[in-house]
């Protein structure tokens, strides 16, 4: 993989809703219709610290209206994360991550995975400001703390 390729872009669509391109290993994916159900962007923060303490199975949850969406991140080696789509069809479904259904895999380096999850919430930040992201998201606040740790860590 080329070093500027941003492997997860999350995009706002409008209030309360958000789109997530993928750029992996082995292509892209585009995961529509976040809902506002989801702390889609304090979840993705949080994703960037358990990277940063080399976490090796990682969760992230995105609820749609119908069904649900998981990214679950897989240590793959000391500088990879390998990437798994699966989809459900209930929101907030029980089942366990084995019984979804694989619709995308790929990998990306964890240095670009850190870098990309930074530069989201950056760019939002930049964009909505925290008032403006909490109008916008509705249900979630900026993760203003953990988007400070994970620049600390980032950017010492």
């Amino acid at each position: 993989m080329e070093n500027d390729l941003n492997p997860i872009e999350l995009k706002l669509t409008g209030a309360g809703w958000a789109d997530i391109d993928l750029l992996l290993s082995s292509g892209s994916f585009r995961i529509n219709s976040v809902s506002y159900l989801t702390d889609v962007l304090g979840d993705l923060v949080r994703i960037g610290l358990a990277l940063q303490n080399k976490g090796t199975y990682i969760r992230w949850v995105l609820e749609h209206e119908p069904g649900e969406t998981r990214v679950i991140f897989t240590r793959r080696d000391e500088n990879t994360y390998n990437l798994a789509i699966l989809e459900f069809s209930d929101t907030f479904d029980k089942k366990s991550d084995e019984e979804g259904r694989v619709v995308f895999e790929g990998f990306a380096s964890t240095s670009q995975l850190l870098e990309c999850i930074y530069s989201n919430a950056t760019r939002i930040l930049n964009r909505y400001g925290e008032e403006g992201y909490a109008k916008q998201w509705s249900t979630f606040d900026f993760p203003v703390e953990n988007y400070k740790t994970l620049k600390a860590a980032l950017r010492p």
